[in-house]
């Protein structure tokens, strides 16, 4: 974090500046790190990406809803003063690499969007 911070800003990537901005809300805090090795990326209005279980994820800011199947499993990686299980997170993380998927929504009407993820368990509809 030191190093960085002594880096010309226009020299830093926006992986860089989220880095910094996550060690200023999480000194010390091993999961900023995680901006280096995670997928970034900021979605804009309308827009949603799917996440199979067990695949790490955060969310930074701005507002959005989340839709999870049915568990009792939440198992937090770091950015949180909450209990942090490591040996737990390392066996259940699938290590599956990539970009996600960013969908958009189907026109379903002219009141409804449909948001249909690859897997059978929920849709989601927003009806204006």
């Amino acid at each position: 974090a030191a190093r960085l911070k002594q880096k010309d800003d226009k020299t830093k990537t926006p992986v860089d500046h989220l880095a910094q901005r996550l060690n200023t809300q999480y000194p010390q805090d091993v999961g900023v790190l995680c901006a280096y090795v995670l997928n970034y990326l900021t979605l804009k209005p309308g827009q949603c990406i799917y996440l199979a279980a067990n695949e790490p994820h955060a969310y930074l800011a701005g507002e959005c809803v989340e839709c999870m199947a049915t568990s009792d499993n939440v198992v937090r990686a770091g950015l949180t003063p909450k209990l942090r299980d490591t040996a737990i997170l390392c066996d259940m993380l699938t290590y599956n690499a990539g970009a996600p998927v960013v969908l958009d929504g189907e026109s379903v009407d002219t009141n409804t969007t449909r948001y249909v993820p690859p897997f059978d368990e929920f849709m989601l509809e927003i009806v204006t």
